[in-house]
This record gives structure tokens, C-alpha cells and sequence, in this order.
């Protein structure tokens, strides 16, 4: 697949996982760090830290004296960033009023340059624009790359795969470096292993998300809707209960007596995560029917066919850079959080809080 195609692809993943998540936090009065996720997400206040944000249209607006995480569907950072920027969506803009003071990398659909960058800039997207100026160098990887009239380039600007369009008053200050072939020899050489792998990873958590429907439908059902109604607490369960994973394995190695018992629980960590992250993945299922105003699937297959659309979302999303990294833990955690409270549930036989709601369709 052509690099301007993939990353179009990340981009719409992205902004398909960002329509379902709902709103967490809002970005309101002078804070430290900031954490903000909803549909419509816009900073107006000055950050004294760093900020994450996701959502459908984000706008960086005041000015945040650390480094800036967003993604979205629209993205745009227009204001004096101290830090780092690390920015991911189907159009990205870095705003004429924009002065980030480190480096800047871009994941895009479409992306345009129009401020001013102090360190290095990295952008793989469909097509870019650069009108704006940058201290350091330029890497892209891009269908189309143009330079306005106003572009300036302290650095060399290197291109991969791209067609350059440069106007006559665009300032590139050291070389300009057009290695297609060799970049992308490079990249298919070193990416197939981990693709093959994606693929196997695709194809085995899809056999564990057609077992958990056809065999554990009401457990399941409950459990990935916790993933989805509560996915803060969830998060933070899994990550105390991954953390305490490898504090009981040992206590167990240390009495005599607990060994068989530490042996069945490092063969059964592997399988809990398995499913621990299917049902993580099939929370954000639960929602796209009626993202796309489709009724819910009654029978196993139509939720599968849901699933897999979501596990491939939530795949390509965990391509990028840093971010994917990020959404892979994000959805492992709160699918084990969510595993742990379904089973201490049913241990105890307590009520269903957070089960599938009323009018949920669970498949025999």
C-alpha cells in the first residue's frame, strides 16, 4: 500500500475510534496538564504542562508551555507551544499564529503548514502543504508536497514518494533530497515481518472475539459495555491488576506449595489478555451500529462482522507512532479491568452494575 494511502487510512481509523469515545474531560480555566476527549475538544486557556487530546474537531487555541498530544478528525494548533507536537487526524493544520518550540510530526489525510517550527518537522500524509517556516529539517512521506511562496526551510528537506511542487519564493536552506526508491525498498524490507505479524494478531483476536459470542455471549456483553460506559475506571483497574500480576506470580515461586499454582497462572496471563483485549475491542463494537444508524445485530455473525470492524480500526490506529502504542495499552487495560470485575462478579454472584443494558441483543 502507497504511504500517502496508509496514513489516510490511520487517519479515518482515527477519527472512527475518536467519534465513539465519549466526553472526559473539558478544557476550562488556566490548568497544568490537561487530558480532554469528546467530540467537539478546544483549549482556550493556557496550559501550564502537557496536553493529550482526541476528539472529532480539536483546536489548540491558547498556548500550552509543554508538549501537545492530539488526534482527531480535524485537527488544528494555532498558538505558542513550548514543547514537542505530535499531531494525527485526516486534515491537520499548524495555524499561521503557531510557534512550536521543539519538533513537530504529523500523521494526516491532508496537512498544512502555515506557522513557524523551531526544531525538525515529520510529516507522512496524502498531501502537504508547507507555507510557513521551519529551523530544521523536513522529512516527508506524501502523495503531493507543495511549498508556498512564504515556505522557509532552515534545513534540507528530504521526500519520499512524493511529487514536489515549489513556488519560485519558497526558501529551502540546505538540500533537497528526493530518495523514493531506496526509502521505500527500506520501509517494505523492515515493515513486512510486523505486517505479517498484524495480520496474525487481526486473525487470532478474531477468532477469540467469535468464540467469546458464540460460547460467553452474556459475559461478554456485560463486560466489553463496562469498557464502554466507564473506560477511565476501567483503565485504571487493569493497570492495578497488571501491575499486581507479577508481584503474585512471585509470592507464589517463593512458597514451595504455590509453585503449581504460579505455573497454571504465567500460562493463563496470556490467554487473559487475549481476551481481555477482544472485549475492550468489542465495547467500541457496541457502538458503531448506532454510529453508522444501523439497528443491532441479533445474530452472531452481524455482531462479528461489527467486531471485526472495529478490531481492524483499532489495528491501523496502532501503526502510529507513539499514539498507536498508547490506544493498544489504553484498550488492553480497560478490557482486563472490565475481565476482572465480570469474574469477582459472578465468583460472588453480585449484581450486574454496568451489564449490557436493556434492548441489548446477546446471541445464544
Amino acid at each position: 500500500m502507497p504511504t500517502h494511502s496508509l496514513h489516510a487510512l490511520r487517519a479515518f481509523a482515527c477519527a472512527l475510534l475518536l467519534a465513539a469515545v465519549p466526553m472526559l474531560a473539558a478544557a476550562k480555566g488556566e490548568v497544568n496538564d490537561l487530558f480532554a476527549a469528546g467530540a467537539n475538544v478546544s483549549v482556550d486557556r493556557p496550559v501550564t504542562g502537557d496536553a493529550m487530546l482526541a476528539g472529532g474537531t480539536v483546536e489548540v487555541r491558547a498556548p500550552v508551555s509543554d508538549r501537545v498530544r492530539v488526534a482527531g478528525g480535524d485537527v488544528m494548533v494555532d498558538s505558542t507551544i513550548g514543547g514537542k507536537v505530535l499531531a494525527a487526524g485526516g486534515n491537520v493544520t499548524i495555524g499561521p499564529e503557531a510557534v512550536i518550540g521543539g519538533d513537530a510530526r504529523v500523521y494526516a489525510g491532508d496537512a498544512q503548514v502555515d506557522g513557524r517550527i523551531e526544531g525538525n518537522l515529520h510529516v507522512s500524509a496524502g498531501k502537504v502543504s508547507i507555507n510557513g517556516q521551519v529551523r530544521g529539517d523536513v522529512v516527508v512521506r506524501a502523495g503531493s508536497v507543495e511549498l508556498g511562496r512564504d515556505a522557509r526551510i532552515g534545513g534540507l528537506l528530504r521526500y519520499t514518494g512524493a511529487e514536489l511542487r515549489r513556488d519560485e519564493g519558497a526558501v529551502v536552506g540546505g538540500a533537497v533530497i528526493h530518495d523514493a526508491e531506496a526509502r521505500e525498498s527500506r520501509k517494505y524490507t523492515i515493515q513486512g515481518p510486523g505486517r505479517a505479524s498484524g495480520v496474525f494478531f487481526f486473525v487470532l483476536e478474531l477468532v477469540v472475539g467469535a468464540l467469546l459470542l458464540r460460547f460467553a455471549p452474556n459475559f461478554s456483553a456485560r463486560a466489553a459495555d463496562r469498557t464502554a460506559d466507564s473506560p477511565a475506571s476501567m483503565v485504571g483497574l487493569g493497570f492495578v491488576v497488571l501491575v499486581m500480576l507479577p508481584v503474585v506470580f512471585i509470592l507464589l515461586c517463593i512458597l514451595i506449595i504455590g509453585i503449581p499454582f504460579a505455573l497454571a497462572l504465567g500460562a493463563a496471563v496470556p490467554v487473559i489478555l487475549l481476551l481481555s483485549f477482544a472485549l475492550a475491542v468489542l465495547g467500541l463494537a457496541h457502538r458503531l451500529p448506532a454510529m453508522f444508524r444501523q439497528a443491532e445485530p441479533l445474530h452472531v455473525s452481524g455482531q462479528l462482522a461489527w467486531f471485526a470492524i472495529a478490531l481492524a480500526a483499532v489495528l491501523v490506529v496502532g501503526t502510529v507512532p507513539v499514539l498507536g502504542w498508547l490506544v493498544m495499552a489504553l484498550f488492553l487495560l480497560a478490557g482486563l479491568g472490565a475481565f476482572t470485575l465480570e469474574i469477582r462478579r459472578r465468583r460472588t454472584g453480585g449484581p450486574s452494575s454496568g451489564g449490557a443494558p436493556a434492548g441489548r441483543p446477546i446471541a445464544a
